[in-house]
């Protein structure tokens, strides 16, 4: 594996680069809504990744073969 930082936006990536794409702590970004500045007009807030529907409908027909898992994580090691 290796890592790449890039803008979410324009990715540096042609289409069909890859056969699986996953995300399994980019969801933790939604949570920085009240400290993060307004967004840009037009731009849809983070939590809607959460839903499975809003998801499939930026992804459109380029995706075939989608799964999403809810998952819980208790985080007791920051003494909450």
């Amino acid at each position: 594996m290796s890592w790449r930082e890039a803008d979410a936006e324009d990715l540096p990536f042609g289409d069909g680069s890859f056969d699986t794409v996953m995300s399994c702590v980019g969801v933790m970004f939604a949570i920085m809504r009240p400290y993060a500045p307004p967004p840009p007009p037009g731009a849809q807030p983070p939590p809607c990744w959460g839903r499975e529907d809003h998801v499939r409908t930026l992804l459109g027909d380029r995706v075939t073969d989608g799964e999403a898992h809810r998952r819980s994580l208790r985080a007791a090691a920051f003494g909450a």
